[in-house]
């Protein structure tokens, strides 16, 4: 063999070694990622689930000097509206694990990892999840008997698109539990990403309808500058404007600036005659907003929600009580998930150990510190410090202002671990879409490759909204049901989300968006409360009147002007204006231009 076809074989090898993965442990593994570092929530078991969550916000942006490596962006605050969606997906676990009709003699366990809403903590915490090293090895699986089977996750649409890329590499089934945008149906792309929320088609859609309901016609629009926010926001104004109705204004919400980019927003929305707002954003990009709009006072404006923001705990700090009171908007959609809230608030520190989560959920609850866990010990605590005594009790407070059950997130979480564990019972029965197999052609399920489980879980069936049937469509979608929700003051000024509607995009036509108007409080600024907000560039022509447009001005945008002598316009709204019955009349007689002509007689 020549040097030459040596040297050939040689490179190919290397490239073959570094597409491997390693069923062992490597002396020196020949790719490290060596600014990072990962830990989370885990729990040992037969077969291994990941789950993907958001539990800090990461408010610390350094400035880029493109000369020398980005720092890394600091996870500051903690989020314990994200607390409920981590522990549904423990108590889904639990449970399944307590069921002898579910998944006998098999235990199911778990990685969790916080993302804190950062693309390189979340591009880090997949490979974790995938290669069991704190500082991950690109291509290797070093978790040789227990590798995790399917990931839960992530909460957003960009992190998600970033988790398939690697994960639809090797087939590894992901379930987001929150992630709408449109993209993520796309099964050549992502072939193994499914979500138990609806895409965005059917939001954007649906939005369309809940404003035309309303008769808004002049509608400013407000998004996130992520795949979630820019492609919602552009079907939501196509719909609009098929169906006639006109932008104020369509702004952007940068995420990758400390101030989102609020002041100019808000600047816009304060000088814009619109009143309603449609947003696509999630709370966290918002909330910047909203504070500049308190620091402005803007009040008055309605705000239509997506599923991002609608229940957040962000919007139900009492601060934001003028803002939002009155918003409506979507939810998605909420089933029960009998004796979570028990579950709830049973948990403590000292009973769960291993949940560093917990323990900082518990500090930030009730305002002190634990001297035991993983948290601190007590020689960092200055005198001052108000130690945690472990007597302090969840069920004393309201963990939630609405009752987490109702919310549907926690709900989707739950329902992506059962289509999990219901697709592995299928897969270890030897059963897929009801029918049976020989067991000889069936996977193990002790020595299952995640491939395997995808077509189990394509085409798994599971129990939602009183039906029974398959759950996933050829895309990976669920149903499409929202509930419509208002955000209405309490007596002690906080919000609450009170349900006012529904929208179903499978009912029949006419009847897929339902809203009890009646039972809708507005802003107080905009209408006292009662009557339905007005959001039009200009008011409806009378009768005798037609719309000549600005020029310069979208269409919704127009002046009334009286019609000439002998015509009128004898609806409202009219574009152009008709001869009168009674100057046709008086034409036919002859009186059309004030002479009189002999008719001949036949």
């Amino acid at each position: 063999m020549s040097f030459r076809s040596c040297q050939k074989v040689t490179v190919c090898l290397v490239r073959l070694l570094l597409l491997s993965p390693c069923t062992g442990q490597l002396a020196t593994p020949l790719c490290k990622l060596q600014r990072a570092s990962v830990s989370g929530f885990t729990r040992d078991g037969d077969i291994l689930l990941g789950g993907t969550f958001a539990m800090h916000d990461a408010r610390e942006y350094s400035p880029l000097t493109f000369t020398e490596r980005p720092a890394r962006i600091s996870c500051q605050t903690f989020l314990p509206a994200s607390f409920p969606w981590l522990q549904a997906m423990t108590f889904a676990i639990e449970e399944v694990n307590m069921k002898s009709s579910l998944l006998p003699n098999i235990t199911l366990g778990f990685r969790i990892h916080d993302s804190c809403m950062v693309l390189e903590r979340s591009l880090v915490g997949t490979l974790w999840m995938l290669t069991g090293e704190e500082v991950p090895t690109p291509n290797y699986l070093c978790w040789k008997n227990h590798p995790t089977m399917a990931i839960v996750g992530d909460a957003t649409s960009t992190v998600s698109i970033l988790m398939s890329r690697i994960l639809s590499l090797y087939k590894h089934p992901q379930i987001s539990y929150s992630a709408s945008s449109p993209l993520l149906s796309d099964r050549n792309e992502f072939p193994s990403f499914f979500r138990t929320v609806p895409s965005d088609d059917y939001q954007s859609c649906g939005l369309a309808q809940l404003l035309l309901h309303f008769e808004w016609t002049w509608v400013g629009l407000l998004a996130d500058d992520d795949d979630y926010g820019q492609y919602g926001i552009q079907l939501l104004r196509e719909e609009l404007v098929n169906a006639g109705a006109c932008i104020a204004f369509c702004e952007t919400i940068i995420t990758g600036r400390a101030d989102k980019n609020a002041f100019h927003i808000v600047q816009v929305i304060k000088k814009s005659s619109a009143n309603a707002i449609a947003i696509f954003s999630n709370a966290a990009s918002l909330a910047e907003v909203l504070d500049e709009m308190m620091e402005q006072n803007v009040t008055g404006k309605v705000l239509i929600a997506t599923e991002g923001w609608s229940t957040s705990g962000f919007m139900f700090m009492e601060k934001y009580s003028e803002i939002l009171s009155g918003t409506i908007g979507f939810e998605i959609y909420s089933g029960e998930i009998p004796g979570f809230e028990e579950y709830l608030t049973g948990l403590h520190p000292l009973r769960t150990t291993d949940d560093v989560f917990l323990q900082e959920f518990w500090e930030e609850t009730f305002g002190c510190k634990l001297h035991y866990g993983k948290r601190r010990s007590m020689d960092v605590y200055s005198n001052d410090t108000l130690v945690c005594t472990g007597a302090e009790k969840l069920e004393r407070l309201q963990v939630n202002p609405t009752g987490i059950t109702s919310f549907g997130y926690p709900y989707k979480i739950y329902t992506a671990v059962y289509a999990i564990a219901r697709s592995l019972h299928d897969l270890s029965i030897c059963r897929m879409d009801g029918t049976s197999f020989d067991q000889r052609t069936c996977a193990d399920i002790m020595s299952l490759q995640p491939w395997q489980l995808l077509q189990y879980i394509r085409k798994v069936n599971l129990q939602e909204n009183g039906g029974r049937g398959k759950y996933f469509d050829e895309h990976g979608n669920p149903p499409a049901q929202y509930d419509i929700i208002n955000l209405q003051q309490n007596h002690n000024g906080t919000l609450k989300p009170v349900k006012v509607g529904a929208y179903d995009s499978s009912a029949p036509p006419g009847e897929t968006l339902k809203v009890n108007v009646n039972a809708v409080h507005w802003n107080t600024g905009a209408t006292g409360g009662t009557k339905i907000p007005i959001s039009v560039c200009s008011p409806m022509c009378p009768t005798g009147k037609r719309k000549v447009v600005r020029e310069g001005q979208p269409i919704c945008c127009f002046v009334c002007v009286p019609c000439p002598q002998g015509e009128i316009a004898n609806r409202t709204d009219s574009i152009d204006c008709s001869i009168s019955e009674m100057n046709t009349k008086e034409h036919l007689m002859g009186r059309g231009t004030g002479r009189s002509k002999k008719i001949k007689n036949i």
